[in-house]
């Protein structure tokens, strides 16, 4: 689970993720379920968190 701010400003925790080019890229989003949408929060590299 990863925490990002969003364009309004809101800190929701984005929940999902899938890998991609094996194991060298990540995708995070949530689903917007009343909007029936999903919202990205990253697509890139593995996120590290700071030591």
């Amino acid at each position: 689970m990863c925490r990002f701010t969003d364009l309004d400003g809101e800190t929701p925790t984005f929940d999902l993720r899938a890998r991609f080019t094996t194991g060298a890229g990540r995708i995070h989003f949530r689903l917007v379920p009343e909007e029936r949408t999903i919202c990205l929060a990253h697509i890139g590299g593995k996120i590290r968190p700071d030591l």
